[in-house]
């Protein structure tokens, strides 16, 4: 599951780009990754989180460019990145929605500072950092030309697709590893996979796995066509989510004792699902995007 968040974040940075900056922007700081800069996407504030709308970091007009002050947090592969996506309220625009902007941070720029490395339980290959802004002067050319929160928003909107991809991904593992298990564990001369109450638990999982993966396949085609599709990402992602906890869930019970096992790939499965499910957003927040999207 390690390469998904990197393959996630470089998401989220190119999008920022593609979807918002100039054409002279693109070819500045989208040509960068091509010699092998990585970029990373810092929205999330340290005490709004999830309601981006009421972030407190601010970016204050100066000469020749912005001042930016503030905190972000669980900010992946901060470490290893060159460039910054970082999202800030303008000091001078009073509507809290238009005021919000983003702007590309360069690596090495003072007051840019990494403040904590973020140990999780799970998804040891993914890395994340709290960040704090102290007075980071930005050049104007730096600042993304569209909207900040519309831009947030959409590039979201599009990487909850490969996330959504990535949880029915490891939801396959778990499957793949209970029902292996299921067949090799022998209680009275017979597999426990012969079992309905081990049996028929599973069928039903490997049904709604393949129920996410096709809400995934339909968003990205969506995407592909450039149709409206924020409801329809949305149900790809928060239910591949619950899929994903139901089945590492589940192949953690039918192991029982040997689920807590470090020979056995399971354990690991559940720490990873636990530690990823809420990336770009809660269960909650996907639903608040799709009843919007219901009653709009």
């Amino acid at each position: 599951p390690a390469l998904i968040p990197f393959l996630e974040i470089a998401q989220l940075y190119c999008h920022v780009i593609l979807y918002g900056g100039s054409e002279e922007q693109k070819e500045r700081f989208l040509g960068r990754l091509v010699k092998g800069d990585i970029g990373c996407y810092a929205l999330t504030d340290e005490g709004s989180g999830s309601d981006p709308v009421s972030m407190t970091t601010t970016a204050k007009t100066v000469a020749d460019g912005y001042e930016i002050s503030g905190k972000k947090r669980i900010i992946t592969f901060a470490d290893i990145s060159d460039l910054y996506a970082i999202f800030s309220k303008r000091e001078e625009e009073t509507n809290e929605v238009e005021s919000i902007s983003a702007f590309i941070v360069e690596k090495g720029t003072p007051g840019l500072i990494l403040e904590k490395h973020l140990k999780m339980m799970g998804l040891k290959g993914h890395r994340s950092y709290n960040i704090t802004l102290d007075k980071v002067k930005v050049p104007k050319e730096n600042r993304i030309e569209k909207a900040g929160l519309r831009l947030a928003l959409n590039v979201l909107n599009t990487t909850r697709i490969s996330l959504a991809f990535g949880f029915v991904g490891l939801a396959r593992a778990a499957l793949e590893a209970v029902v292996d298990f299921a067949k090799n564990r022998i209680i009275r001369g017979k597999p426990i996979s012969e079992h309905q109450a081990i049996s028929f638990p599973i069928a039903e999982l490997a049904t709604e796995i393949d129920a996410a993966r096709l809400l995934a396949y339909r968003a990205a085609v969506m995407d592909e066509k450039n149709a409206r599709h924020r409801k329809e990402t949305s149900m790809a992602k928060n239910y591949a989510g619950n899929i994903m906890i139901k089945s590492v869930d589940l192949a953690s019970r039918i192991l029982a004792g040997y689920g807590a096992d470090t020979e056995y790939l399971v354990e690991r499965y559940l720490r990873d699902a636990y530690s990823w499910v809420a990336a770009q957003g809660t269960r909650e927040v996907q639903n608040l995007v799709i009843s919007r999207e219901i009653f709009r």
